[in-house]
Formats: structure tokens, sequence, C-alpha cells
């Protein structure tokens, strides 16, 4: 969800053009729930020119080996195709050093970083990965998730359990309009504006536009446009016996058969995207055989099952005692109510899991 929403500036940087494109750390930033989009500029005859914003996580938004730094680096010619690099250190100031690295930009301008720390004696060099939409680029999940309707939500999971993600606002999966291409432009044009000694406009309108046509539906999860019907319960061969328990000088064994029932969510195309998009939901459950037989050697362990008399041979009859409910659905959808097939499954040897 999208909390903050705010440029936020430290004193407009009047830079006077030149002939030599030097790059230099924008004054005035932009601050996204827990992240500061912090963007540099060459500012040359030609005029002032965004080419790249380093956003930065505030620490106590960080878990384990979280993001900490995305850097944005724009394209040569226009404002599409934007390329990322990201670090996983839990040290921000190493983003930063290799930024100043690339772009020459001196010591003297440190205080205008977004960071959330103070710069530290010793800074290790530290590259960082290729990085898109939330993940390193090599990252299989990247692939899996992309075209996943409940992405954002699996994102926050991954982000609070400390996984090598970044629950990066921009990078969401919003609709069109609202993707990170565009909120990058707007912050590059906002800053461009505030860069330029000659602009006297209001240089936070290009972002603020942006700001208010995405905020209404950075938080909204995606509505499914039709929920399929529970399928015909599919039960898998029943497992061979395993030692379960013993108790009362008796050794007991078990032997599971599983049964799944399923269904498909629609979801309505994500623009530009034209097609719909599917996820399978299931439920499971597990019917339990149980078999007593043979005593506790001396030493406490129970002999093997077929010793113990419990042959898998034996014809599958489920206990008399069943859960009473399936376990699921999995997983959880939003605006998908977790609820249950309405028959349950017959489980081999022709008894009922209620009976």
């Amino acid at each position: 969800m999208l909390k903050r929403l705010i440029p936020v500036s430290a004193g407009i940087c009047v830079c006077a053009a030149g002939s030599l494109a030097q790059s230099h750390v924008s004054q005035p930033k932009f601050s996204l729930d827990q992240w500061t989009f912090t963007p540099t500029y060459k500012a040359t005859s030609a005029g002032v020119r965004v080419d790249s914003i380093l956003a930065i996580r505030e620490p106590a938004g960080v878990t384990g080996q979280n993001i900490i730094a995305v850097w944005y680096v724009r394209p040569a010619v226009g404002c599409t195709g934007w390329t990322a690099k990201a670090w996983e250190s839990a040290d921000q100031w190493e983003a930063v050093k290799h930024v100043k690295s690339e772009l020459s930009i001196p010591d003297e301008e440190d205080a205008y970083w977004g960071t959330y720390t103070a710069k530290p004696t010793t800074i290790a060099v530290n590259a960082g990965v290729d990085y898109e939409k939330g993940f390193a680029s090599a990252d299989p999940l990247a692939t899996a998730l992309a075209n996943d309707p409940t992405r954002d939500w699996v994102m926050e999971a991954l982000t609070a359990s400390g996984y090598k993600v970044a629950d990066n606002p921009i990078d969401k999966a919003p609709p069109d309009g609202c993707k990170a291409e565009e909120w990058l432009c707007a912050m590059a044009e906002s800053a461009e504006h505030a860069n330029t000694s000659s602009f006297s406009g209001d240089w936070t309108v290009p972002f603020m536009t942006q700001a208010a046509a995405c905020a209404a539906v950075a938080a909204a999860p995606p509505v499914p446009s039709a929920i399929g019907g529970w399928g015909t319960w599919a039960c898998t061969t029943p497992g061979n016996f395993e030692y379960s328990h013993a108790t009362g000088g008796v050794c007991f064994y078990k032997r599971v058969q599983e049964c799944t029932s399923c269904r498909t969510i629609t979801f309505p195309p994500v623009p530009p995207a034209t097609a719909n998009t599917t996820q399978t939901q299931c439920v499971y459950y597990y019917c339990t055989d149980t078999c007593s037989g043979g005593v506790p050697n001396p030493n406490g362990s129970c002999p093997p099952p077929g010793t113990a008399g419990c042959l898998n041979s034996t014809p599958f009859d489920p206990d008399s005692t069943q859960p009473a409910t399936p376990v699921g659905p999995s997983p959880s959808i939003p605006h998908v109510p977790q609820d249950h097939p309405n028959t349950m499954p017959v489980c081999t040897g022709g008894t009922k899991p209620w009976n």
C-alpha cells in the first residue's frame, strides 16, 4: 500500500548549465512508503537531464536478506528501457559508493543522498546484482511470479520472511499507467524541473500527478472474474505401512491415502495484457488406515510392519474416525471464499472417511 507520496526537498539545487556533463545528486528527492528515491542528473548547455535514480529502503523495514537499495539507470535516449542493479548488503552506503564511482560524483555531495545512516569510515566494494521487478534477475521466483495475480501479496510475505526481495512500491504489479517506468519518468521530470534555475512553476506536478493516478489502485487486490466449481476428488494409491507409535506394549503402524479436489480461479487481463490469467486452488484430504501388531523390542523399538503382521497387501480399510473437513483451500486468494467441496472423498476399501 502506498502510505506516503511525498516529494522531499532539502533545498533546491540551482546549478549553472555548462559544457561538461558532470553528474550531481539532486537535493529534492521522493518518498514512497519506506523508500527514498534520490535522482542524479547532469547539467549541460542543453539543459538538465536525470540519468539515474537510487532507491534506498528505510532500515526499520528490512528483515534478513531483504534488498536494501535499487539503482535505476535511465537509457541514453527517451524514458523507457530503464535497467537496474540491487544490493542485499546491510550497508546502504555500498550502493551509494558504487553509484558515485560509476558517475564520478564527488564526496562533497554525500549529504544529498537519501540515506538513513551515517557514512561509515570503511565501505566495501559491491557492484550489486542485476535486478528486475523486486528480485535479482537470476532468481527463479522472478519468472515464476511474473504473471501471478497474487504476486504482490507473495512479495509481502517473502519480504516479511527475510527473503532476497525488495517490496518496492513502484515494482508492484499495477494497472497500465502505474508501472515502474511511469513512476521513474515522473520522478525524473520533477527532478529536472527542480534543478533547472530558469524553471518557475511547481516542480512537484509530474510526480504528484503520477501519485494521484496510482494511489487509488495500489492497495486493491485483483478481483477474480470467475471462480470455478470444485473438481471430482482424485485419490492416490494408499502408501505402505510405516511405524506410527507404541503404547500399552503394542506397536502401531499407519498408511495414508491423499485425496485432492481443485478449482480454477480466473482473473481479467491487466493492461497491456489482453488475456485472462488463471490460478489453481486445491483442498486436500488424508485418509488413514491404522494397523496394530507385535510388541516393542527390549530396546523399545518396534519390528518392521510386515513382521508385525501389518501387510501392504491387506485391503485399505480407513479408520472409523477421520478428520471432519479437508485441509485448505491452498493457496489463500484475496476475494475468493475459503470454502470446501460439498461432498467428501471415498477412500479405497469402500468406507467413507466420516464413518
